[in-house]
């Protein structure tokens, strides 16, 4: 039951927010409302990001038959994401970040570590037919520090140094708030 609950959260996650996410990241003057918006649209679709996305998903659903050695290209891709993901990180990271970059690296990792999983649990409690077990599947992935893409995400907005502080912020500070948060779980 409750990896239907992170299924679900990974699907509303990668097909509507973070393409809405990165529409109202989107800059486009002039023109209608309607121009606006499709310009946005347009934008979003050529996002590899947003590719990956899709293509991931329709691979999962058509299960092709890849050749061997592109499987195992895959395989080794997929093996050094985590730590190339880890060196993108720390090499976005300023020696000495501004003052203005930790102040908002703190609020967002709060908002991430603490509001979100509030409002996670809050709203788990409000429908109907939820599940303990549930509830508390989506206050733990809810509590989770952001995902390491967050930085990238930045980086193309020009915050890379702040979104890879407040995800540095927001993972060294989860080992207490995911603590918490586990206690609360098992008490709720």
């Amino acid at each position: 039951a409750s990896g239907r609950w992170v299924a679900m959260n990974l699907l509303v996650d990668q097909f509507l927010l973070l393409p809405l996410a990165l529409a109202f990241a989107e800059e486009h003057e002039g023109g209608t409302l309607w121009q606006q918006w499709r310009q946005r649209a347009t934008s979003i679709v050529r996002q590899p990001m947003v590719i990956a996305v899709f293509l991931g998903a329709l691979f999962a659903v058509w299960q092709p038959t890849l050749p061997a050695w592109f499987d195992r290209a895959l395989a080794l891709a997929a093996q050094a994401s985590v730590p190339l993901g880890l060196v993108v990180i720390g090499a976005s990271l300023p020696a000495k970040p501004p003052a203005a970059d930790w102040h908002d690296s703190l609020l967002v990792s709060t908002v991430k570590l603490l509001v979100h999983p509030t409002l996670v649990l809050l709203f788990a409690a409000l429908i109907p037919g939820v599940s303990p077990e549930e509830r508390s599947a989506a206050l733990l992935f809810a509590a989770m520090p952001m995902f390491s893409v967050y930085g990238a995400i930045g980086a193309r907005y020009g915050e890379g140094a702040m979104t890879s502080l407040a995800t540095l912020v927001a993972t060294v500070v989860a080992f207490v708030t995911v603590q918490g948060w586990l206690i609360l779980a098992i008490a709720v």
